[in-house]
């Protein structure tokens, strides 16, 4: 959707507009898309990052305080937003998550983990996949990626009523960015920001509606498979420290060594403010691990009566 000037929101919809208008242009053909050589530097970079700091690895905390598990997995995704295999990350992500869908009858229904998601970062070019609130974690992430495996190999073929609700859901999630004027204005301002055409919206439900279920089982072996390839991907976990052991072992056996990080109070230093305010919220209290070093700098002044 495209907001006329005036209105309601005047003077701010005319302000987004015309900065939209300025670095986009309000008619003509999109931008193009990065070249091919552009893209894959990007992802490459990206690649690189994870691979020095991250990829291989994974780290896992137990907190008495929480009875269930708690895992995300991240991998390499494409950091192009007009790069040709979003469409169908976005329609394969719903085909796996979606109502009734894989995840949702082998998962939840099993009563392997209260929830679970994939998501696509395009800023960071990053795939995330998480459990929440998982009763037994080895179990749910095993079923995840035997799920995601028989799609890849075509064990497990893609079915055209599900691939309908997946394309119905990637849609009403595009078209529910705009469903209000300010929401419309706040697309309107980030088109801008991005340099990106303001018919962006409509080209991505366009190619949502062409994509195919080889499309489907082509990303999720290109894509879906390396997020639950240790050597490709990185997690972060917590659990029950009763649970500890038994996920260890279990994610060991799995191909992936954890690292355990321990969160007890003795880690635990307290942020500047903290004491003078009695205050021990999250904004306050900053885990050691975390920062590394005693929080310094003088003390803020007190707070206003």
């Amino acid at each position: 959707l495209r907001l006329p000037p005036g209105g309601l929101l005047s003077p701010f919809t005319d302000s987004f507009i015309l900065a939209q208008d300025e670095v986009a242009g309000s008619s003509g053909p999109p931008p193009p898309p990065l070249s091919d050589v552009a893209s894959k530097a990007s992802c490459q970079l990206t690649q690189t990052l994870l691979q020095d700091h991250f990829l291989g690895k994974g780290r896992i905390c137990a907190v008495s305080s929480v009875e269930s598990g708690f895992l995300r997995q991240v991998a390499c995704g494409v950091k192009d937003r007009y790069h040709a295999d979003v469409a169908a990350l976005q329609v394969a992500m719903n085909y796996l998550t979606c109502l009734e869908g894989p995840f949702w009858k082998e998962i939840r229904g099993a009563g392997l983990s209260y929830s679970y998601s994939m998501s696509l970062d395009g800023e960071e070019g990053l795939l995330n996949f998480s459990l929440f609130k998982s009763t037994n974690l080895v179990a749910a992430y095993a079923k995840a990626e035997a799920i995601v495996r028989g799609f890849a190999t075509g064990e497990t073929p893609v079915k055209a009523v599900e691939l309908e609700t997946a394309i119905s859901t990637t849609i009403y999630a595009v078209v529910n960015r705009e469903c209000t004027p300010a929401e419309a204005a706040y697309e309107t301002f980030f088109y801008a920001y991005q340099g990106m055409h303001d018919t962006y919206n409509r080209e991505m439900i366009q190619k949502v509606r062409a994509v195919s279920i080889a499309d489907v089982a082509r990303v999720m072996k290109e894509y879906f498979v390396p997020l639950f390839d240790p050597s490709t991907s990185t997690v972060a976990i917590c659990c029950n420290p009763g649970k500890l052991d038994d996920v260890l072992a279990g994610f060991e056996a799995h191909g992936r060594a954890l690292q355990v990080t321990d969160l007890d109070v003795k880690d635990v230093k307290v942020g500047l403010g903290a004491e003078q305010r009695g205050c021990d919220c999250m904004r306050c209290v900053v885990p050691s691990f975390l920062t590394g070093k005693k929080m310094g700098g003088a003390p803020p002044p007190p707070p206003p009566p």
